[in-house]
C-alpha cells in the first residue's frame, strides 16, 4: 500500500515538471498574449485606478486575471462592463477564461457580482461574491455585442 502512494507522487511530480517546461519553451517564440490584455486595459476606464493584469494556471487552462482598482468604494458598473469588452476584444487564443476581482485603493477586495450582473453580462460563473471566472467565448461575445 504505502509503495502503491508514492508511485502517484511522482507521477504527479512529472506533470508539474512538464507543464513548467511547455510553459518556457512556449513563451521563448511568441510576444506575451498576457501583454495584449495589459494593453487593452491601459487606458483605464473612469472610476477606476487601474486594472492589475496577471495571468494564471488551473491544470491545463490558463487565465487571465483582472484585479478593478476602484477610486472610491464602489465598482462602478460602467467600468466593470468597458473592461470585460476591451479584454474580449483582444483576448489571446492561449486563455481559456478570464477571472475577475476588484479592491478599493486601500486595498480592500470589492465585491464583483452585483456589477457583472449589472453589466448585462450573464456568462459569469462567480466562484464566490468577490471574484467571477468567464469563459473566454463568452466574454468574446460579449464584446463583439458591443460593435
Amino acid at each position: 500500500m504505502h509503495h502503491m502512494k508514492k508511485r502517484i507522487g511522482t507521477i504527479i511530480l512529472s506533470c508539474v515538471a512538464l507543464g513548467v517546461l511547455a510553459a518556457t519553451s512556449g513563451c521563448a517564440a511568441s510576444p506575451q498574449p498576457l501583454e495584449t490584455v495589459e494593453a487593452a486595459v491601459a487606458d483605464v476606464p473612469a472610476g477606476l485606478d487601474e486594472v492589475q493584469v496577471d495571468e494564471g494556471k488551473d491544470g491545463f487552462s490558463r487565465y487571465v486575471v483582472l484585479v478593478l482598482v476602484a477610486s472610491g468604494d464602489e465598482l462602478p458598473v460602467e467600468s466593470v462592463t468597458e473592461t470585460l469588452k476591451a479584454v474580449g476584444g483582444v483576448l489571446p487564443d492561449e486563455y481559456d477564461s478570464v477571472r475577475v476581482a476588484a479592491r478599493n485603493s486601500s486595498g480592500d477586495r470589492l465585491d464583483v457580482d452585483a456589477a457583472i450582473a449589472a453589466s448585462g453580462f450573464d456568462g459569469a460563473f462567480m466562484i464566490n461574491p468577490k471574484m467571477a471566472d468567464i469563459t473566454a467565448d463568452a466574454i468574446r461575445a460579449f464584446a463583439d455585442d458591443a460593435e
